[in-house]
């Protein structure tokens, strides 16, 4: 009984902690989108390779910032059960 109480606990905050994870990333991402839109006559000045390469960046660091997130999440709830 305390077994599955323990599962379905971990379940919800894993469930809730994700949740505002990537409600916090997406954020991010909306804050700095905005912050490019102040910049836009600028960046119309850069080259699009150099506009393209600052995209694969910024995608690239907020798929290594998802995917430390998770492992972090996973790392300080699943070893602790054992």
């Amino acid at each position: 009984m305390s077994m599955c109480m323990n599962m379905l606990l971990f379940l919800f905050i894993y469930h809730h902690l994700f949740f505002y994870c990537y409600y916090f990333i997406f954020l991010c991402y909306v804050l700095f989108f905005l912050l490019l839109l102040s910049f836009l006559p600028l960046l119309l000045l850069l080259p699009l390779s150099l506009l393209r390469l600052i995209r694969f960046f910024l995608f690239s660091l907020g798929n290594l910032l998802r995917q430390s997130i998770c492992l972090l999440f996973s790392l300080f709830f699943f070893f602790p059960s054992f």
